[in-house]
């Protein structure tokens, strides 16, 4: 086999497994659209004279006076966001300034209050470039509040920066890494403010993954703070920001001297009891596993109780969960063979191919089976002649027609069963003391692969019939039931090119 680089097979784009799910904004039906525009417009002349009375008091210099209003203007918003849309860009400024009044911290708590709502409404509505000159105006004091400000405005500048972060430029979010990552590695900061900045983070993470190197470390310790708590809201956060960082960028970030502190620490949230907190270990883990050297595959292994773990996650009434550790256990035999072994060896307690198996044929939603069908192909491809009798008797011939025509507008998918299907008849050749030797092989699949890539469908019967003379000793190399018009196998993809791909010489394909 090859040496490990990050981009082989196991990147094919699943971009599915990290993104957490944002439910779409539906319009509101008619009669109550009507009747929240009824509700804003009743409310509009209470809202319009409480920012006249701020914008009075504040030119007056009477700042006691109108922090009643800004907290009662505040209230409003919250109840209702589209009251937003009366606020012009001079009262935004005037808030603006109002952050900056150090010696009013109620004023600031206010200003940063109804700022937030201010800006998701403006998002909702695609009203960004209204904003942009109010948050590049803004981002210094909120930075300052944040290192300077008292409790509740430190706080409430952290959820205000939260909301900022999607909509600022990657130069600025580095900007802000800095306090905020601090707060988190700081062992005296309170909660609340741990938590704010830990949700800033997270969101930071997800928007924002291709910081500079220099940033990236001083993320990191604050994440590995975050996985190492207790508590759910933080260590979520920090699982789920390690995710999306490894994802966005294509890379390992985690830094060998955390390596198996991290991986301990995954394997004992993977065995809780709160669901969230198995599924943020699980897609932390899936993100090592994913962008990981053959060394951290090795850790993950040898790690006391990992494999119990994921052979009891494959037994969950939890259908998601199940398909995580499916992909996950995918991205494991898409490695070497011994890793691939440890896989189909198993525990003591039971082997991981059998769920698998199970999962595969009778689990009620395809994209679960496909997970597991990727994991056991995986595997077919890579492991050695001497571990091919399991994975052959696993599933009879009828089983992957059935998967294969499931799946047979999927690409990826098609190829990476056949090229299974026909590893396993190469080892049956092989027993049958016609050893296939490695040049042959890469010609086999690299027309296998060729073929594939430049046709949008085919007949698998017609198109192993173009590949003539690919036999050993008189035994043909293609199975014969995929040449049975029993199974009429017949694919019509929609999906991408494979030519992304690299085979080396023993056949075992790889991709790029």
């Amino acid at each position: 086999m090859m040496e490990w680089n990050p981009s082989l097979r196991i990147t094919r784009n699943r971009p599915d497994m990290l993104h957490r799910y944002n439910p779409n904004f539906y319009a509101d039906p008619p009669a109550i659209a009507q009747l929240l525009e009824f509700s804003v417009k009743r409310k509009k002349d209470t809202f319009r004279h409480l920012i006249r009375k701020i914008k009075k008091g504040f030119h007056n210099g009477q700042m006691e006076k109108i922090g009643k209003c800004t907290n009662e203007l505040g209230k409003m918003i919250r109840e209702d966001p589209r009251l937003t849309q009366y606020l012009d860009v001079n009262f935004l400024q005037l808030l603006a300034e109002l952050l900056k009044c150090e010696q009013y911290s109620d004023l600031q708590v206010h200003a940063a209050t109804i700022f937030k709502p201010v800006v998701t409404f403006s998002l909702t509505r695609k009203d960004v470039k209204d904003l942009v000159v109010m948050i590049e105006h803004i981002i210094p004091i909120v930075v300052r509040l944040i290192c300077f400000g008292v409790y509740l405005v430190r706080v409430e500048a952290l959820w205000l920066l939260r909301t900022l972060v999607s909509v600022i430029s990657k130069y600025e979010v580095e900007e802000i890494l800095s306090p905020v990552t601090s707060l988190i590695i700081e062992d005296s900061t309170s909660f609340n403010v741990l938590h704010a900045a830990s949700a800033t983070l997270l969101v930071v993470c997800e928007e924002h993954p291709n910081i500079s190197p220099e940033k990236l470390k001083l993320t990191l310790p604050a994440l590995m703070k975050l996985i190492e708590s207790n508590i759910l809201m933080l260590l979520t956060s920090g699982s789920w920001g390690l995710a999306f960082l490894c994802d966005g960028r294509g890379e390992m970030i985690v830094e060998d001297k955390y390596l198996e502190c991290l991986i301990t620490r995954l394997v004992d949230l993977m065995n809780a009891e709160e669901r969230v907190m198995i599924l943020s270990a699980l897609h932390a883990m899936g993100s090592v596993v994913k962008w990981g050297s053959d060394d951290v595959i090795e850790i993950i292994i040898k790690e006391d109780g990992a494999l119990l773990i994921f052979l009891v996650l494959l037994e969950e009434d939890d259908l998601y969960i199940v398909k995580q550790t499916c992909w996950i256990l995918s991205n494991i035999t898409a490695r070497k063979e011994k890793h691939i072994r440890a896989i189909i060896d198993g525990v003591p307690e039971g082997k991981l191919i059998d769920p698998l198996v199970k999962i595969m044929l009778n689990c009620n939603l395809n994209d679960v089976r496909k997970e597991a069908a990727w994991a056991i192909s995986n595997a077919m491809c890579g492991v050695g002649i001497d571990q091919i009798e399991c994975l052959r008797n696993s599933c009879s011939n009828i089983i992957w027609a059935d998967l294969l025509n499931s799946f047979s507008s999927d690409r990826l998918f098609v190829l990476v069963t056949l090229e299974g299907l026909l590893n396993i008849r190469v080892a049956e050749v092989t027993w049958m003391g016609n050893p296939v030797d490695a040049v042959t092989l890469h010609s086999f699949f690299e027309s296998i692969l060729e073929g594939i890539d430049h046709r949008d469908s085919f007949i698998v019967s017609e198109f192993f019939n173009e590949s003539d003379g690919w036999t050993v000793s008189g035994h043909s190399l293609i199975p014969e039931f995929l040449m049975s018009n029993d199974y009429a196998l017949n694919f019509k993809f929609e999906d991408q090119r494979c030519s992304n791909m690299f085979i080396d010489y023993n056949g075992s394909m790889e991709f790029c």
